[in-house]
C-alpha cells in the first residue's frame, strides 16, 4: 500500500511538471500574439445570463484594470519587482475570472519573472498586455453585447 501511495504522488508530480510545461508555452504563444483569446465558456458561466448585477461588475473590472495596469507601469519605472508581481497577480485572476485568457497569460508571465526577481521584458509584455485587453473587452462588446 505504502509503495503504492508513492508512486502515485510520483505520477502526480509529473503531470503537475508536465501541466506547468504546456502553460508556460501557452503563455509564451499568448505574448507573441495579441489576440484577445477568451474563454467564452467561463464568461458565460460566470455571468449567469447577463444579469443587470453580472453586467455592473464587468462594467467596475473593465473601468478598474487600466488603474491596476497604470499600477504596474509605475512598479516597473521605479524598479520594484515585487509591486510588480503583486500587480500583475491582481490584474491575472481578475481577468481570469472572465475569461479574458490572452490577457490573463501575459499578467502570468509578468508576474512569473516578477515573482523570480526579473522585470526585464515586462515593459514589453505590459504593452502588449494593455493591447490584448482593449481587444479582448471590444470581442466581448461585440460577441456579448456588454
Amino acid at each position: 500500500m505504502r509503495l503504492q501511495s508513492i508512486s502515485s504522488r510520483r505520477e502526480r508530480r509529473a503531470q503537475i511538471k508536465h501541466f506547468t510545461r504546456r502553460h508556460d508555452t501557452f503563455l509564451l504563444t499568448d505574448m507573441s500574439d495579441n489576440t484577445p483569446n477568451i474563454d467564452w465558456e467561463q464568461l458565460d458561466m460566470i455571468a449567469d445570463g447577463y444579469t443587470e448585477d453580472f453586467v455592473e461588475i464587468y462594467h467596475e473590472f473593465e473601468l478598474d484594470l487600466p488603474s491596476i495596469l497604470n499600477t504596474l507601469e509605475a512598479a516597473l519605472s521605479a524598479g520594484d519587482p515585487v509591486a510588480v508581481f503583486r500587480a500583475a497577480h491582481q490584474a491575472k485572476g481578475s481577468a481570469a475570472n472572465f475569461g479574458l485568457k490572452g490577457f490573463s497569460g501575459i499578467m502570468a508571465s509578468i508576474e512569473h519573472g516578477a515573482k523570480g526577481g526579473s522585470i526585464d521584458g515586462a515593459a514589453d509584455a505590459l504593452k502588449a498586455a494593455r493591447e490584448t485587453f482593449h481587444a479582448s473587452i471590444a470581442a466581448v462588446k461585440s460577441e456579448r453585447g456588454i
